[in-house]
C-alpha cells in the first residue's frame, strides 16, 4: 500500500514494503526510521497505515477530538517524544531499549516502544485512515 505524503517518503526496503517519513523542518528522520521499524515489528502492520490515522497520528494534530484507542496512543506518543537516535534490540514480540536508563535517548526509545505496543493492543479501524481534519 502506498500513500501520498506531504513530507519526503523514502523506501526502507528494496521490495518497497513500507517507507518512512522525514519532517525536514524538525530533523526527525532518524527517529522516524526507528519508529517505523518498531511499529512493523510490534504490530505487523505497515507503519504508513498510522500516518494520518484519526486526529493525532502522523505529523501534527488535526484537532482536539480523539476518535479511538489508536488515536489516543498517538496523543500519548506526541506528548513524550524527543529528537534522539537510540539503540534497541528486537526481542520476540517486543523490543528492548538498550541506552542508559534516564537518558533522553532511552526515553525516546521507550516512547516509541509504548506507542507500538499500544497500537498492537488496539483495534485498527480502517474508517479512521486519512481521517478528515474537519471531523476532529
Amino acid at each position: 500500500m502506498s500513500k501520498l505524503l506531504i513530507y519526503y517518503v523514502l523506501p526502507w526496503s528494496i521490495d518497497g514494503r513500507f517507507g518512512l517519513t522525514i519532517n525536514p523542518l524538525k530533523g526527525q528522520g532518524r527517529v522516524s526510521y526507528q519508529f517505523a521499524r518498531i511499529i512493523r515489528h510490534i504490530t505487523g502492520r505497515n507503519p504508513l497505515d498510522f500516518n494520518g490515522y484519526g486526529c493525532h497520528c502522523g505529523w501534527g494534530s488535526k484537532g482536539f477530538k480523539v476518535v479511538d484507542a489508536i488515536d489516543q496512543c498517538c496523543v500519548v506518543h506526541d506528548n513524550c517524544y524527543n529528537n534522539a537516535w537510540y539503540d534497541y534490540d528486537f526481542v520476540t514480540n517486543d523490543i528492548q531499549c538498550t541506552d542508559e536508563p534516564g537518558t533522553i535517548d532511552r526515553e525516546a526509545c521507550e516512547c516509541d516502544r509504548q506507542a507500538a505496543l499500544c497500537f498492537r493492543s488496539s483495534s485498527y479501524i480502517s474508517a479512521y485512515e486519512d481521517y478528515r481534519a474537519n471531523k476532529c
